[in-house]
């Protein structure tokens, strides 16, 4: 993929490339995370990825890439792709990938 490859990397990592290809078929993605019960407290947890693990760039990337190959530029006011987040934090990372390619 071209933009793996203008941001320097050489190699996916697991999510991504168990992701990208799909995204890029224009399928739905869903990551199955399952949960464990808690014993202390009864209530259910959800392992959250490692830091690092490429979620982020899993979604990011197939966004810049079908931008960037397109048969005409976005108009003004034109939506390209929409994220949302539920949190804050999130998104200031999902920012951040989006802004520094």
């Amino acid at each position: 993929m071209d933009v793996v490859q203008a941001l320097g990397f050489t190699q996916m990592t697991p999510v991504q490339a168990s992701t990208i290809p799909l995204f890029m078929k224009h399928k739905d993605v869903v990551v199955e995370v399952s949960f464990e019960r808690c014993k202390a407290s009864q209530s259910y947890l959800w392992p959250q990825a490692v830091t690092g693990s490429g979620k982020t760039l899993a979604f990011v990337i197939p966004i810049i890439e079908k931008l960037s190959h397109r048969e005409t530029p976005l108009r003004k006011n034109e939506i390209g792709a929409l994220i949302i987040s539920p949190t804050r934090y999130l998104l200031f990372g999902h920012t951040r990938s989006l802004t520094s390619s």
